[in-house]
């Protein structure tokens, strides 16, 4: 299935590899609920201040370093991001590719991870979605109380089986939690579901605020038509499970304020903007799928010319999350080589917190 996937995957590439997402917010404010500055970087103090971290002041911590008087989350795999996948090791702060044929890993072999296990860069990773009775919609509870989440996602489904549901849920929560600081506290993470909500009307009001609602729907014999109204909703057509996960976490980034990558936007707005000269930009011509998408004159200059780009390399040398489904890395969160750029990376980091 994944060969005549990929079989596919170049053949539209020839063309138009995907069109984007359709994105509505309900926002009562008129601003995206995603775009507040909540940073974990502290803001560079004057030189004659005595404040900041190049003075002690305050200090950074174990999982920081002080760059120009601010505190800095210290990248690279001593420090568990990113974390190596199997067939890499650990050299230098690095991951390095290493020969390892007697252990493929389950991208190559998807019997090798347990029932509650799901393949993520090649690697079995255990489920990261917990249970937190008594909590409210956006609290988890940690150390036997209830406390704001770090993260709070809420799943609807829609033509999908149970089954399919409960599978695609979970590999996408992995993966998301996989690349993103929840790695070292998932259970800051709040996860609900809700399962085919439309079967008994045609309209839906997902639940709590300053959350993301994520919609995967099927249009199959039990799809129904289904309106739904949240604070932030994205949506998925799921039309392989083996890929919907990275569609998953590429929106995931969405959710966050990441811009797409396959278009060339080099505007200051643009917290992940693509490098013209290495991320595979080609112009575009009217005509074109992509053409009125990557033309949006609130993100291209007036006079410059839309380009369709590929993304910028992940920290492991894959297509960014981000990027184009031009690369097998991009396409499935259990390639090797899948993940955001280390600057995504940051971005994320300044939203998602353990605190």
């Amino acid at each position: 299935m994944r060969i005549l996937a990929l079989a596919l995957l170049m053949i539209l590439f020839c063309g138009c590899m995907e069109q984007p997402q359709e994105v509505a917010e309900n926002n009562q404010s008129g601003t995206s609920p995603h775009r507040e500055n909540i940073s974990t970087l502290q803001a560079p103090a004057p030189v004659d201040s005595g404040m900041g971290c190049e003075y002690g002041n305050p200090g950074c911590g174990d999982e920081y370093e002080c760059r120009g008087n601010r505190c800095v989350l210290k990248q690279g795999c001593e420090f568990s991001y990113p974390r190596c996948p199997r067939g890499y090791s650990c050299e230098n702060n690095s991951c390095i590719f290493i020969q390892d044929e007697g252990h493929p890993g389950c991208y190559y072999d998807d019997s090798l991870c347990g029932d509650r296990e799901f393949c993520v860069n090649n690697n079995c990773v255990e489920s990261a979605i917990k249970e937190h009775p008594g909590c409210g919609f956006n609290e988890v509870l940690v150390e036997g109380e209830c406390t704001d989440a770090s993260y709070t996602i809420h799943f609807v489904s829609n033509g999908l089986t149970s089954e399919e549901f409960d599978e695609l849920v979970g590999n996408s929560v992995a993966a998301f939690v996989y690349h993103t600081p929840l790695v070292k506290c998932p259970e800051k993470l709040r996860v609900h579901k809700s399962f085919q909500p439309c079967r008994e009307g045609n309209s839906f009001l997902a639940g709590g605020t300053e959350n993301v609602t994520v919609y995967l729907y099927n249009r199959s014999e039990t799809f129904t038509e289904c309106s739904i109204a949240s604070h932030h909703l994205v949506s998925i057509s799921v039309e392989d499970m083996e890929t919907a996960a990275a569609t998953s976490v590429h929106e995931l980034g969405h959710s966050l304020g990441l811009w797409d990558q396959y278009c060339y936007w080099p505007v200051p707005e643009n917290p992940n903007p693509v490098d013209f000269e290495k991320a595979g930009c080609s112009l575009l011509e009217e005509g074109d799928c992509m053409f009125s998408y990557c033309s949006n004159p609130d993100r291209l200059p007036e006079g410059t010319a839309p380009h369709k780009c590929i993304g910028n390399s992940n920290y492991l040398g894959g297509v960014t999350v981000m990027g184009l489904r031009a690369d097998p890395s991009r396409v499935y969160s259990s390639h090797p080589k899948f993940g955001f750029t280390e600057s995504g990376y940051e971005y994320v980091a300044e939203k998602i917190t353990c605190n």
